[in-house]
């Protein structure tokens, strides 16, 4: 069963210790409330811890105060990252509370550690603060045990990291527009230098199919250019078989370029363009009205 996670959907006793208004907003799961806070962050400059119904509060690191509310005989857990490490700890108060350390698995095959930093206060109605020092970041946590004998305390407290994700987001950016650039560049450079004079137009094209008729279809000597009509990308690209003098198919590899393009590489004196499953596709036949060039 996949479980509801509420933005911020805390107890009230607990919502005026960490001074958040509670919402019900919920969620199918935590990657998708994680994704809607950052994505509010980054267009009003707010963002807000996260409850699941497990009853783990996740705070935003770096953007929000974390505070952990722990009563008496009461142990309460602080996870880290996934395969985060801690280098040391400072407490405030190193009488009245008392920490532990542990460690969970949650994938066996990617052997992800989590480390679990364990807090029990000694009384109730005590503050203090502890800095927990990691490999990857500095957590800085105020401890709250609430003043009466069994108030309402968190069992379970985690961190997402906001300013990480919109790093990654960037950079994928970077990566995905770098590639861009480098599929246009090549998808020009195989765009190559043609005058009008030595190409030939004469085709005949029968089709009744405005997604996959050609607009126009010519050869430069060589290799055939097809340009399909702007149609063409709202549906699947089609495939292109040549036919033999007996009219038996073979399909033929024809790729794109630039402008709606897709070009052959060799002649052919007849071909068909043919889109969807057989028995239901669409055809469009291509006929060239060949004629000897003085310059092949």
């Amino acid at each position: 069963m996949r479980k509801f996670v509420l933005i911020v959907g805390l107890a009230t006793s607990l919502l005026s210790s960490l001074g958040v208004a509670a919402t019900t907003k919920k969620f199918q799961t935590l990657d998708a409330a994680i994704l809607d806070q950052v994505k509010q962050w980054q267009q009003t400059g707010k963002i807000k811890p996260i409850m699941s119904d497990d009853g783990k509060l996740i705070f935003p690191f770096g953007e929000y105060m974390p505070k952990l509310v722990c009563g008496t005989l009461r142990a309460c857990d602080v996870e880290l990252e996934p395969g985060e490490k801690v280098m040391g700890d400072v407490r405030g108060d190193t009488k009245l509370w008392d920490i532990d350390k542990g460690k969970s698995m949650i994938d066996e095959n990617q052997d992800k550690v989590v480390t679990h930093v364990i807090f029990k206060p000694k009384l109730n109605g005590i503050k203090s603060n502890v800095i927990i020092f990691t490999n990857r970041r500095t957590y800085h946590i105020e401890l709250i045990s609430p003043q009466t004998e069994g108030g309402a305390y968190m069992n379970r407290v985690g961190f997402y990291y906001p300013n990480k994700l919109v790093d990654r987001w960037e950079e994928e950016e970077v990566v995905a527009a770098a590639k861009k650039k480098e599929d246009d560049d090549r998808t020009i450079a195989e765009f190559p230098s043609m005058t009008v004079d030595n190409l030939d137009f004469d085709y005949k094209i029968t089709g009744s199919d405005p997604r996959i008729t050609p607009v126009r279809v010519f050869n430069d000597g060589t290799r055939v250019w097809v340009q399909f009509p702007q149609l063409m990308t709202k549906t699947e690209a089609p495939s292109l078989y040549l036919l033999d003098e007996k009219g038996d198919m073979q399909m033929v590899n024809f790729r794109p370029v630039k402008g709606g393009y897709f070009v052959v590489d060799k002649l052919f004196d007849r071909a068909q363009i043919v889109l969807g499953p057989q028995g239901e596709s669409s055809k469009v036949s291509i006929v060239w009205n060949k004629t000897k060039k003085w310059w092949w």
